[in-house]
């Protein structure tokens, strides 16, 4: 990130830019050390703070880069966040406790073995349903992110157009924000499962409203409360992953599942973009409510949470014996 700074033209950057991609690992490493250590009577409380720490850096990052971008330029503004990235790697090293028993699961061997454990433990059953719900929990919402900008401006009919759509984003990242700290709250009374089932169906009924309003502030009020619906579906569909998942596969688990977000965040702009064109602005907030309401009916489907609640169980006796 800091050499990105350094950047002589747009080449430099792309390759600096792809290497930063590719060196982007940590969100399933802290995913994986925390679901490691953590009981699974308690994984929907810790995924659920986890993920709050992630919304609040998603919604400060850009109000802050921007500041940075203005007051310092944009080459020093790589230069602090390369530097702030560095902070974040000593403090995971020096204060971060990583259980024994953790580091003991580790199995060691070629990188032809590693990637043939990767893809046996992605390609069960269980996994692999939860992989497309991510995938499509994660394509529905960003479908729409390319679209609303746009949309804003026609509803709007002025250049203040850019304003409303920063305000738009920022409410979606706070009222997600709030939403996955409530749902760290509430996953052990509730459950993970009926959260998610009962977010990506309110997601999708939701996006309804933006085929019928008629200016930017009824719109910009949509997607707040789909935010929070959201952010409660996003949450939720990390903290099943942990609890559906052995311990000792939890580390290629939460890379695939970071790689089906990433895959999701990469084709939504451009499948959002494709369908305005054909289909127009409007009917691209339909397609995005179809596709979650969809993670709704796959949940309730396919995903089983039964597997979780016996090993729940299980611990909590091994717990009381011991």
């Amino acid at each position: 990130m800091g050499l990105t700074g350094l950047s002589g033209n747009v080449y430099h950057l792309l390759a600096f830019r792809l290497l930063v991609g590719a060196l982007s690992g940590t969100v399933p490493a802290a995913m994986a050390m925390v679901a490691a250590q953590t009981p699974r009577q308690k994984m929907g409380y810790t995924m659920g703070i986890l993920q709050t720490s992630m919304y609040a850096g998603s919604v400060l990052g850009p109000f802050i880069g921007g500041y940075l971008a203005d007051a310092v330029g944009f080459r020093s503004s790589f230069f602090i966040t390369g530097g702030m990235l560095a902070v974040s790697g000593v403090f995971t090293w020096v204060l971060a406790v990583e259980e024994p028993q953790a580091a003991s699961q580790r199995q060691p061997g070629s990188a032809t073995t590693q990637l043939k454990q990767f893809f046996a433990t992605v390609r069960t059953p269980e996994l692999l349903g939860i992989l497309v719900v991510m995938f499509l929990a994660q394509l529905g919402p960003v479908m729409g992110n390319p679209v609303l900008p746009l949309f804003l401006k026609e509803l709007s009919g002025h250049d203040a157009s850019t304003s409303l759509t920063g305000l738009a984003f920022a409410l979606m990242g706070v009222s997600g924000l709030v939403a996955s700290f409530l749902v760290a709250r509430l996953s052990q009374r509730i459950g993970l499962k009926r959260i998610l089932v009962l977010g990506a169906a309110l997601v999708g009924v939701f996006y309804l409203p933006m085929l019928l309003v008629t200016g930017p502030y009824q719109a910009i009020a949509v997607v707040t409360v789909v935010g929070v619906f959201n952010g409660a579906m996003m949450s939720t569909v990390t903290g099943l992953l942990a609890e559906a998942v052995p311990r000792e596969k939890q580390g290629p688990a939460f890379g695939a599942s970071q790689s089906a977000f990433s895959l999701a965040f990469g084709l939504g702009p451009l499948a959002g973009g494709a369908l305005a064109t054909l289909v127009g602005l409007r009917l691209v907030f339909l397609a995005n409510g179809l596709v979650v309401f969809g993670v709704a009916l796959l949940t309730w489907r396919f995903i089983s949470v039964r597997r979780v609640e016996a090993s729940a169980q299980q611990e909590k006796l091994t717990t009381k014996v011991g």
